[in-house]
């Protein structure tokens, strides 16, 4: 990503290759830094390490009335597919939730 502040003369370049974050909220981060408005830095949990058994528990198929995903196991991590789309990497956040931070959610 390149861009340019002419009324300041800035300019920010950066690229991203297999963050787990996600970059606008880096890209926030810099430019509120820059300008001197107020940022707090990121708190980023320890990692969770769930067992086969309970990772197996949320394979299969979930379905909304806008979408629909196959979850499955993918050695210690949980992968969602959606027709169409990329495979996410879940991470799990506790023992019942699991988030993609590259989308926020």
């Amino acid at each position: 990503m390149l861009t340019y502040f002419p009324a300041d003369s800035v300019s920010l370049a950066a690229s991203f290759n297999g963050s787990d974050y996600n970059p606008n909220e880096i890209l926030k981060g810099v430019l509120s830094v820059y300008y001197n408005e107020p940022f707090t830095l990121p708190t980023f949990a320890p990692p969770i390490t769930l067992s086969h058994e309970q990772l197996a528990r949320y394979e299969g198929n979930y379905k909304s009335e806008d979408l629909e995903v196959t979850i499955k196991r993918n050695g210690d991590l949980l992968n969602a597919m959606a027709s169409g789309l990329s495979t996410l990497a879940l991470k799990a956040v506790s023992e019942t939730e699991f988030n993609f931070d590259q989308l926020g959610a």
